[in-house]
């Protein structure tokens, strides 16, 4: 069974206890062509699951085959790090992969034991799994996973979208367009977005547009192997979350000025004896 097979059986599998819990599940795979996070529209994942319109966590899977993944990517997973290494924004990006032999897997599949199957695979952030073998015991099965998730997703991967871009169907379909990009997923995950954030949909897509343009001049595609990948993309999403802060930063201040104005008590005009 080859990564694309166990891909495909774990997310019918976690269709289906979303269609138990009465949660809708959307989902994206990524062409192998849109996938590199060097280019600003491109989606850092094999497949992103979006939940009820308002959560999204990127899947990349792997298959485990004698204890090791046979098609890891060293250079991959030091980009994935420094996507997801900030403590300022929080990427729900994550490793998939069979924890059990693939033909289990695949009989629990036929048997439609979907439980079961998620049981059977194992998820992880790139940080907790440093290499081509896996600290299998170490990691969460992706069923206690997906109904962390579906309990709390905000609490589950860190971020989440707010009611703001799902009310603003204009704002929504732009992300859903791009599923999200690397940029969007960045912009979606920034905390300051989820309250302090008053911008219109215009404001928001020209910063959008500022974002792709700092990212595009980092020309990441001239990184080599000898290069410090993950210290490069670390240092270019701090880049972004220099501007959305400071963006937020402004957009507070604007508020809270805005606020004073309207708290401040009407002055008498002096009628000079009149």
């Amino acid at each position: 069974m080859n990564e694309a097979t166990i891909q495909t059986i774990v997310m019918h599998a976690m269709k289906e206890i979303c269609r138990e819990s009465n949660i809708r599940m959307r989902l994206h795979v990524s062409a192998a062509n849109e996938q590199s996070p060097v280019d600003p529209d491109g989606r850092p994942y094999d497949v992103g699951v979006l939940f009820d319109g308002a959560y999204l966590v990127g899947l990349e899977f792997k298959a485990l085959r004698d204890g090791q993944f046979p098609s890891w990517n060293d250079e991959q997973h030091r980009t994935y790090l420094g996507l997801t290494a900030s403590e300022r924004v929080g990427l729900p990006l994550f490793y998939a992969y069979n924890a059990v032999d693939t033909e289990e897997l695949n009989d629990r599949y036929e048997d439609s034991q979907f439980a079961s199957l998620l049981r059977g695979a194992n998820i992880s952030t790139p940080k907790a799994l440093p290499g081509r073998r896996p600290a299998v015991l170490m990691h969460q099965n992706m069923y206690e996973w997906l109904l962390a998730l579906l309990a709390d997703p905000a609490r589950a991967t860190r971020n989440g979208w707010t009611t703001i871009f799902v009310g603003d169907v204009m704002i929504l379909n732009d992300v859903l367009t791009a599923y999200p990009n690397l940029i969007w997923l960045l912009v979606v995950a920034h905390d300051g977005l989820k309250i302090s954030w008053a911008l219109t949909g215009d404001e928001l897509r020209s910063h959008v547009s500022n974002l792709r343009q700092i990212w595009m001049n980092r020309d990441l595609r001239r990184l080599t192997r000898r290069d410090d990948v993950e210290a490069a993309y670390v240092s270019a999403v701090s880049e972004l979350m220099d501007y959305m802060e400071t963006v937020q930063r402004d957009t507070e201040d604007q508020q809270r000025n805005a606020q004073d104005m309207e708290d401040r008590p009407a002055t008498d005009f002096p009628t000079f004896g009149f």
